[in-house]
């Protein structure tokens, strides 16, 4: 892990947005760590200690049934930030974050990305509009998994995950894919 002390330009959207309104000093509360496929960021019941702002790194927001299956609910690449119920001033959860592609992430305190939140106006307002947007997502995800089929639902997640990676490869299993499909995994063997 290292401490970013001059940064040019960030791979992450958010923090790329803010820094072009001039607004550096939360810079220094960042760094670049790097994420394991399967490492879990928070879990239910967990304080939420870290914000993450992934670089190009994808993590699956899921939720747990009561039959023990998981769905996910949501994807977070370098569009976005991990960790959001804090802005929401919510600091623990009932769903799981999980990284799906393994990669590199802007990691922040979750008491330095609170300050940040409540005095830099830019931050502020851009983490509305991206709470905006995931949700959107989530609304979209959970239309989805009603209405289509599981290769229409396969095809949308590998294209959601390929826009989110910032690349063409990477590695999943097909019980990871039919973990985050919420279906057996027969179901995308084919």
């Amino acid at each position: 892990m290292e401490q970013l002390t001059q940064v040019k330009e960030f791979r992450n959207r958010l923090l790329a947005a803010l820094s072009k309104t001039g607004n550096k000093g939360f810079a220094e509360s960042l760094e670049e760590v790097k994420l394991a496929s399967a490492e879990v960021l928070y879990a239910p019941g967990k304080t939420i200690d870290y914000i993450y702002f992934p670089q190009n790194v994808v993590v699956s927001l899921v939720t747990e049934m009561s039959d023990s299956t998981s769905l996910e609910i949501g994807v977070v690449g370098h569009e976005g930030v991990v960790g959001l119920p804090l802005f929401l001033g919510v600091d623990r959860v009932n769903n799981r974050a999980i990284v799906q592609v393994a990669g590199t992430a802007l990691r922040m305190r979750a008491a330095d990305f609170r300050e940040e939140a409540e005095k830099d106006r830019d931050f502020h307002r851009l983490l509305h509009r991206y709470t905006q947007a995931l949700f959107t997502q989530v609304v979209q995800s959970a239309s989805c998994n009603r209405l289509h089929r599981v290769e229409n639902r396969c095809s949308r997640w590998l294209l959601m995950v390929h826009t989110q990676a910032g690349r063409d490869n990477f590695m999943l299993t097909q019980e990871f894919l039919s973990q985050m499909l919420a279906v057996r995994r027969a179901s995308v063997q084919s």
